[in-house]
């Protein structure tokens, strides 16, 4: 846990691309609020503040454990350019896998068309039942049988 708590609550990459600079915000809920829920079904309107709350192009969010890639267009100061909202999801909280993406930048990167960025999810199965006894191995309490909705797995 004191791990966890020192662990910086933001993090900003700054890529410079051929033709423009890319701003990557990683955050746990939405730049706006930690506790916010920015679910798949979120408006192009209510992104489009976060990300000029956040002054990013690309936001990886999280909290809500949901997988989703939203990519918005905007215009602005002689820019049209593609914004991703991308949250990767999480391991245990809907069955037994586990999500994550891959981001990939690099020279051929950039925001004018949405696929010149590419994001891909990523699905692993698990095995819920060993994590459940390291869990209880390590003397965390049962809450986390629930959580990765498990019946109770007795360690040995």
């Amino acid at each position: 846990r004191r791990y966890l708590r020192f662990l910086p609550v933001t993090v900003r990459m700054e890529f410079k691309l051929a033709l423009e600079r890319l701003s990557v915000l990683f955050v746990h809920s939405s730049p706006e609020d930690d506790e916010e829920y920015v679910r798949p079904d979120v408006s192009d309107e209510h992104l489009l503040e976060l990300f000029d709350i956040a002054s990013a192009e690309v936001l990886v969010m999280g909290h809500t454990h949901q997988p989703m890639h939203r990519t918005v267009f905007t215009e602005g100061d002689n820019r049209k350019i593609y914004r991703h909202a991308i949250n990767p999801g999480s391991v245990g909280k809907h069955g037994t896998t586990a999500n994550y993406l891959t981001l990939e930048i690099d020279e051929n990167s950039a925001l004018h068309d949405p696929a010149l960025l590419r994001v891909e999810q990523h699905e692993v199965a698990y095995d819920a039942a060993a994590v459940i006894a390291h869990i209880h191995a390590c003397g965390l309490p049962d809450t986390y049988d629930e959580f990765l909705g498990r019946e109770r797995v007795t360690a040995h």
